[in-house]
């Protein structure tokens, strides 16, 4: 494998988890210079821009997340989620629900489980009620 790849990328996903945004988005960005056909760092990024506060962003989220369902054909449950909460992010319920439903017919579903998109949905919609109150 690509070592400094799966490096960047793991500190990118680790700075994400920590809630920061811009360390996360400057590793995430090095990962997709380094590996422009991988759709991780692009799907990251994205989920970058579906954090509650000032970084929310649900049109950048799209946009990037349709990119990683593109890089990886369609088939990743991941890139799929995310697109996914990005549509419900812009208010796209039906749209959300299409990528939900593609996601849950995905064999890599199994991987993440079938509680993984149920609690990532609470979480939006949470988000997005706090946000509005």
């Amino acid at each position: 494998g690509n070592a400094p790849f799966e490096a960047v990328l793991l500190r990118g996903e680790r700075f994400l988890e920590q809630g920061r945004i811009l360390q996360a988005r400057e590793q995430l960005t090095r990962a997709m210079a380094a590996a422009p056909k991988d759709p991780r760092p692009v799907s990251l990024l994205a989920k970058s821009y579906l954090r509650a506060g000032s970084e929310f962003n649900a049109t950048w989220a799209k946009q990037l997340a349709q990119s990683a369902c593109r890089l990886s054909n369609w088939q990743n449950a991941e890139c799929l989620n995310v697109l996914a909460r990005a549509y419900e992010g812009s208010d796209q319920k039906a749209n959300a629900q299409l990528f939900y439903e593609r996601m849950k017919s995905l064999p890599s579903m199994k991987e993440l489980g079938s509680g993984y998109f149920e609690s990532s949905l609470q979480q939006l919609r949470s988000h997005k009620a706090s946000s509005e109150a």
